[in-house]
């Protein structure tokens, strides 16, 4: 499952994956309000879970969208891995916290991917880099726009698909 804020570019790292636009993309923060399925050419599954965090949605609707994305995480049974994107430039926000506070206490693997590194200067990056540092060593930093570790990216997810 992949899962983040908005704006992380959460449905254009599933396409550079997949090598095929399968996940609609927005520039609108919020668009993904659903459980989104993929199949790509290796047969593999992805979810595409809806940004938590600041999308522009009455309250209600907010809590309604974190409480299915809490559920799916925690109830999934066949959940291989959790793929939680960080905006490079951003870095991890309360609500990412919160995310990995759910999957630490669900014992759910997961991997964080620093997204959109090629938005952000080298003083960026770093900073961003060493506060993922202090959460775990188990990150990786890709750039769906310029290929950066889609590749590295891609053979990750086919070694947890094999060691499930």
């Amino acid at each position: 499952a992949v899962v983040s804020t908005q704006s992380t570019g959460k449905s254009s790292l599933i396409n550079a994956i997949a090598k095929n636009k399968i996940a609609k993309t927005s520039n609108t923060p919020g668009r993904t309000q659903l459980i989104n399925f993929f199949y790509d050419k290796n047969k593999r599954f992805f979810v595409d879970l809806p940004g938590y965090g600041y999308a522009k949605m009455p309250k209600k609707q907010k809590e309604k969208m974190i409480l299915m994305i809490e559920e799916y995480l925690v109830k999934r049974k066949q959940l291989i891995k959790a793929y939680v994107l960080i905006d490079s430039k951003v870095g991890p926000t309360p609500q990412d916290y919160s995310i990995l506070e759910l999957l630490n206490e669900s014992n759910i693997n997961y991997t964080l991917i620093m997204t959109k590194c090629d938005k952000c200067n080298q003083s960026e990056l770093f900073k961003t880099t060493k506060e993922i540092e202090k959460i775990t060593k188990d990150f990786l930093v890709v750039s769906s726009l310029k290929g950066r570790n889609i590749l590295k990216f891609d053979k990750m997810i086919m070694k947890d698909f094999k060691n499930r």
